[in-house]
C-alpha cells in the first residue's frame, strides 16, 4: 500500500504570498531582538537575578524556538521549496522536530523537574537518575531521525515535486508524534506536583506559563499541520502556524528574562534588593516548615536548634544564620543575614 497522500492540484492551495513575506520579516526582526537580549544577559550573567535564571538554558530554549520557527516555514512552503529547502529530512525532522520542538520541551522538563527534585523529593539535581529522566525526553527523537537515513526518504519524508511540499510517510510521522505528547504529559504532572510550591519561588510560576503556552501552541499546530493536512498550504494557516511558534518562544523568553533584564538596565540596585528580600523570605519559609505540624518539633529539629545551619541559595550568595527557636521564629525576632559570597 502506498504511503503517499493524494495529489492536490496547486490551484486548490496558495503559493507564498506577500503575507508570508511580511510574517517572515516581522518574525526575523523579533528574533533578532531576542538574540541581542540574550547576548546582553550572557555578558552580564554575574548579576545575581540574571544568574539565578540560568541564562545559558534560556539561550538554548531561544535557539530551539528559532529552529522550530524556521522548520515550520520550510514545511509549509513559506520559504519556497527551492535549493536546500527541498531537503525535507533536514528541515522537517532535524531542524523542526529534534532541535526545535523536542529540545524546547526538554528544557522545560529540565527546569521543572529540577524544582521537583529539590523541593518535593529533597534530593540534589544531579546524578545519573536525574539526567536519565531528563534526557529520556530528547534522546529518542535523534534515534528516530537517524533511522530515517537508514530507511530512506520514501519511507520517511521526501520532497513531493507534483505537490511541491514535503511528503511524510504516515507511519513515520505518527511514530514521532507520541514523543511531544509524553513530554507535555510529564510537564502537566510536574505542574500538578508543584502546585503548592511556596509563593516565593517565582521560577515555578514562570515555568507554568511556559508550559501552558507550549501546550496551546502544540495542540493548535498539530491540528493544522497533522489533521487538516491541506490547510497548511493555505496562506492563513501558514501565517497562523508561524505566528503561534513566534508567540510561544517569545512569551517564554520574556517571562523568564524580561524582569531581570529590565531591572539590570534601569533599576539595578533596587531590583537586586528586591531579589535579596525574596531570597530571605524563601529561607525563612524553609526554616518554618519543621515546626509547622500537629506533633510539634521533630527529633531532627531538636538536634538542629543549637547548631548553625546553612541554606543552599543561588550561586553568588551565602545565607548565614543561627537556627531560631520556635518561639523566636513565631514571634518574628529571628534574624537571617544574606551576604554576597565574594564579600566573605
Amino acid at each position: 500500500m502506498s504511503t503517499d497522500e493524494p495529489v492536490i492540484p496547486q490551484r486548490d492551495w496558495q503559493v507564498a504570498t506577500t503575507a508570508d513575506h511580511v510574517a517572515i520579516w516581522i518574525g526575523t526582526g523579533i528574533w533578532c531582538i531576542d538574540v541581542i537580549a540574550v547576548v546582553y544577559a550572557i555578558i552580564n550573567y554575574r548579576y545575581p537575578p540574571l544568574k539565578a535564571k540560568q541564562v545559558h538554558l534560556i539561550a538554548v530554549a531561544l535557539v530551539a524556538s528559532i529552529l522550530w520557527w524556521i522548520g515550520n516555514l520550510q514545511a509549509t512552503g513559506a520559504l519556497g521549496h527551492v535549493g536546500i529547502f527541498r531537503i525535507c529530512l533536514l528541515w522537517g525532522v532535524w531542524v523542526q522536530a529534534i532541535f526545535g520542538v523536542q529540545l524546547l520541551l526538554t528544557v522545560l522538563v529540565y527546569r521543572l523537574y529540577k524544582l521537583h527534585r529539590i523541593l518535593i523529593q529533597e534530593k540534589p539535581a544531579r546524578g545519573w537518575q536525574f539526567w536519565t529522566t531528563v534526557l529520556i525526553f530528547w534522546l529518542p527523537m535523534p534515534i528516530i531521525g537517524l533511522a530515517a537515513h537508514v530507511l530512506g526518504e520514501q519511507r520517511t519524508i521526501y520532497y513531493h515535486a507534483e505537490n511541491d511540499w514535503c511528503q511524510w510517510a504516515p507511519i513515520y510521522k505518527y511514530a514521532m508524534l507520541p514523543l511531544p505528547i509524553v513530554g507535555l504529559s510529564f510537564l502537566l504532572w510536574l505542574n500538578i506536583a508543584l502546585r503548592n510550591t511556596r509563593k516565593s519561588f517565582n521560577e515555578y510560576r514562570e515555568q507554568r506559563i511556559g508550559f501552558i503556552v507550549s501546550l496551546i501552541v502544540l495542540v493548535s499546530y498539530t491540528l493544522v499541520d497533522g489533521v487538516f493536512v491541506v490547510a497548511n498550504k493555505l496562506v492563513w494557516a501558514r501565517v497562523l502556524q508561524a505566528s503561534l511558534v513566534l508567540l510561544a518562544g517569545n512569551i517564554y523568553f520574556w517571562v523568564m528574562l524580561g524582569g531581570p533584564l529590565f531591572g539590570f538596565t534601569f533599576a539595578r540596585e533596587a531590583y537586586l534588593e528586591k531579589f535579596r528580600k525574596g531570597l530571605t523570605l524563601s529561607a525563612l519559609n524553609k526554616l518554618s516548615e519543621p515546626w509547622r505540624g500537629k506533633t510539634g518539633m521533630t527529633n531532627a529539629t531538636t538536634r538542629q536548634t543549637s547548631q548553625p545551619s546553612a541554606l543552599k541559595l543561588p550561586d553568588g550568595f551565602d545565607a548565614r544564620f543561627s537556627m531560631p527557636s520556635p518561639t523566636e521564629f513565631e514571634g518574628g525576632t529571628s534574624e537571617l543575614r544574606l551576604m554576597r559570597a565574594d564579600h566573605g
